[in-house]
């Protein structure tokens, strides 16, 4: 089976919230907010306005214990089915994807099915759709998820451009998971404090397609910001001099777990 791996971030939206102590800095919250999630999609009500319409389907197979949490993820297809007089009628299919989640490394383990979910982005969009209920925006608080990536993919696709224009790197600022990449993370808890940023991009630019990122201590640093699942990048360039600007992003190369 193949699994994308994506991790999961959790922001405060006042970037006071912890140091007033109210809220407890915990990503077990995330994990109430899924249990909720899944028991929302699956209450009726008489008022269609009380819960929010919703393509995706959830349940839990394990719930929060030890760090660890699993279940099945999907999204709304409508298939074409035939009645005995062969007239076409819609069906709604679900089909199952599985997913396992880790606490102690903040990581979203889901089955790859790209006829439901085309890439690992799409994936993250419905969790974190689906996390931000009223239970997180009630304590003040903001999940987002980002696909970790492969390191090598990066570099790869940037030597198959021989010409840079363009380099951008989309940082989610520091979050609850850890301390590594310590000066890239002081900085930005800086500009966090000054500007309550929950994203920092970071652009560069050579017109002429002559960006030379190869060596540069900062791209490498946040190139390995950007793989844990710290954010995204994107390249622009040509392959000559002559042919048309190509554009990729780490949205087509997220890392793929085998078990």
């Amino acid at each position: 089976m193949q699994l994308y791996a994506l991790r999961v971030l959790m922001r405060p939206r006042d970037p006071d919230l912890f140091s007033k102590g109210t809220v407890q800095k915990d990503i077990s919250h995330f994990e109430n907010a899924m249990v909720i999630a899944a028991k929302n999609l699956h209450m009726t009500s008489s008022t269609p306005s009380v819960h929010k319409k919703t393509s995706y389907t959830l349940k839990l197979s394990i719930k929060p214990t030890d760090g660890v949490m699993a279940g099945v993820i999907s999204k709304l297809q409508k298939i074409k089915g035939h009645d005995k007089d062969f007239r076409e009628y819609d069906v709604d299919n679900y089909p199952p994807i599985v997913w396992i989640w880790d606490k102690v490394e903040q990581v979203l383990l889901v089955e790859r099915k790209t006829a439901v979910f085309k890439d690992a982005q799409q994936v993250a969009k419905a969790f974190e759709d689906l996390a931000n209920n009223d239970y997180l925006a009630q304590l003040g608080l903001r999940i987002f998820i980002e696909p970790c990536l492969e390191m090598e993919d990066f570099w790869s696709e940037y030597h198959r451009l021989q010409f840079i224009d363009k380099v951008s790197f989309t940082l989610i600022t520091p979050n609850i998971f850890g301390s590594s990449k310590q000066a890239l993370t002081n900085d930005l808890r800086k500009l966090e404090k000054d500007t309550n940023a929950n994203t920092v991009t970071t652009i560069f630019e050579n017109k002429d397609g002559n960006l030379k990122l190869k060596g540069s201590h900062w791209a490498e640093t946040l190139v390995d910001w950007v793989k844990d699942g710290g954010g995204s990048w994107l390249i622009k360039g040509r392959k000559t001099l002559k042919s048309k600007s190509t554009t990729v992003s780490s949205n087509q190369t997220a890392k793929i777990v085998l078990i």
